[in-house]
């Protein structure tokens, strides 16, 4: 989990320590399309493992997409 976390925060350029799984995406200001590609990447990259675009889009938390991650 804290591998994941610190690729939320790499991707949403803030420091890991503001990551809480309960955080909503949208509370980050730089949760946005660019985003969301640069986690599906990354996730792929460093998990090998491929989530949709409209599966992320449905995500609320960052728990949810930890959730995504764990199921795919």
């Amino acid at each position: 989990m804290d591998e994941f976390k610190r690729l939320i925060a790499e991707a949403l350029e803030v420091n890991e320590s503001e990551i809480s799984m309960d955080a909503t995406l949208d509370s980050f200001p730089t949760f946005d399309s660019l985003a969301m590609v640069i986690i599906l990447a990354k996730i792929d990259e460093d998990f090998g493992k491929q989530l949709k675009a409209e599966e992320i889009r449905e995500a609320k938390t960052v728990n949810d997409l930890y959730q995504l991650l764990e199921k795919a």
